[in-house]
Order: structure tokens, then sequence, then C-alpha cells
């Protein structure tokens, strides 16, 4: 999972040159994060709606460990989507 600047020319850049298969994270309320162009570099994505560049998200502590939760699904879809081998995890 990459939790990228997308507003640095050269993150960008060196993304569109990735040859392997790649999960963006970020925040809806991240300065640093584009929606848009992180849709048009990869598929797998995980955006958390009114999260912030940490991935926290108004209303508590409890609220951001939720987000957390669906974060680290996306990375199990993610690896199911690109068949990494499930020994590799254990």
């Amino acid at each position: 999972m990459v939790h990228p600047l997308l507003t640095d020319p050269d993150v960008v850049a060196g993304l569109r040159r990735a040859g392997a298969p790649f999960l963006l994270a970020g925040g809806t309320a991240d300065h640093y994060w584009d929606g848009s162009l992180a849709r048009s570099l990869t598929p797998h994505l995980a955006e958390v709606d009114g999260g912030d560049h940490g991935l926290f998200v108004p209303g508590g502590l409890a609220a951001s460990a939720a987000v957390l939760g669906d974060v680290m699904t996306a990375v199990e879809r993610f690896l199911d989507d690109i068949a990494w081998p499930v020994d590799r995890l254990s």
C-alpha cells in the first residue's frame, strides 16, 4: 500500500512507471491526495471520505480506528486480486 504525495510530479511519474500492481490509500481531506488522479493510476484504491493525510477522520479515535479496519480490508482484497501467495503473510 502506498500513501503518496500525489501533488509531487516526481511521485506521480514514478507511479506511472510502476511495473507491478499497487494499492493507493488516501483521504479526501488530505491536500496531498487527488482521487481522480489516483483512479487514473490504479484500480486499487482505499479512499477515505473525510480522511486527512494520516487517514484520521472527524468523530474521535473510534471513527478513525474503524477506517483502519476498512483500509486493511482493502489491502486484503488487493492481495487477493493480485493472487498474492497466502503463505507469505504468515
